[in-house]
């Protein structure tokens, strides 16, 4: 496919769509190709990659585990949740990865309750100028 871009037989559209790939990774893949035919090195050249998901899959320990502590009332936080699993599972997580989790698998915090604003603010004064002031030493 990427030898008959090259041979101009296709257009980018084109090659892309049947590569199952985006003009963006299209575009990297070929610079990559181009770089092989440059080193004469295209008989062992692999296509690199994509930065797609390549994350081991999390051991049913992990999961079995996460399910206890967030699903538990009241739930425990998320880093606490990372931290429980680096301890008794020795897998390493991070506190976003476990937000993710839960909020995949329908365990996520409940978001707090808005509270409202007071209307004036604690040390507020009505008139400019004014001073609070308190005593607080402990001398006569």
């Amino acid at each position: 496919m990427l030898a008959a871009f090259r041979a101009e037989e296709l257009k980018t559209q084109t090659a892309a769509s049947r590569l199952g790939l985006s003009r963006a990774r299209f575009y990297k893949l070929y610079a990559d190709y181009l770089a092989a035919c440059a080193h004469h090195q295209l008989s062992t050249w692999t296509p690199s990659v994509s930065g797609g998901d390549h994350a081991p899959e999390w051991p049913p320990e992990v999961d079995a585990l996460l399910h206890k502590r967030l699903g538990s009332n009241p739930p425990a936080s998320y880093s606490f949740a990372a931290s429980e699993v680096l301890r008794k599972c020795h897998f390493t997580v991070d506190r976003a990865q476990v937000r993710r989790w839960a909020v995949e698998n329908n365990l996520a915090h409940p978001k707090p309750n808005h509270r409202l604003t007071a209307p004036v603010k604690r040390w507020q004064r009505s008139r400019i100028g004014e001073l609070w002031q308190l005593e607080v030493t402990p001398h006569r």
